[in-house]
């Protein structure tokens, strides 16, 4: 059956159709969101690239690599979490510093900082 044919809802043969059709639609969507979710991890997991780059690692073919300079950054910022800054104070001396972010020119904010702090990419790396 495809869109074009009509479907009469008033029988019960239509409504189970169109149940069969919505069912399948919806097992189609979450499936689709499973297998990405499933892929992203695995990526994320075996340091596969992923755009965009995650501040404290670089490209190297399809793999990422530690950025050592920006990763001690990442350190700063969770010694000065643990003391107790805020993530606005944090994102503020960043920018007083000038700490380069890694889109040249933009500044950094509190959900920047908030995204390193809470992403598990960077658990294994500055620990």
């Amino acid at each position: 059956m495809s869109v074009a044919e009509s479907l009469d809802t008033n029988t019960a043969a239509g409504r189970l159709v169109l149940n069969i059709m919505m069912s399948v639609s919806q097992w189609e969507r979450e499936a689709i969101g499973e297998r990405t979710r499933d892929a992203m991890a695995h990526m994320k997991a075996t340091r596969q690239a992923y755009s965009p780059t995650p501040y404290g690692f670089e490209r190297n073919g399809d793999t990422l690599a530690p950025a050592n300079d920006e990763l001690g950054t990442v350190q700063q910022i969770r010694d000065w979490h643990s003391a107790g800054w805020t993530l606005r104070k944090i994102a503020g001396e960043l920018n007083r510093l000038g700490v380069a972010t890694k889109n040249s020119g933009v500044q950094w904010y509190a959900s920047t900082v908030r995204g390193i702090l809470v992403n598990k990419l960077y658990a294994a790396v500055a620990a």
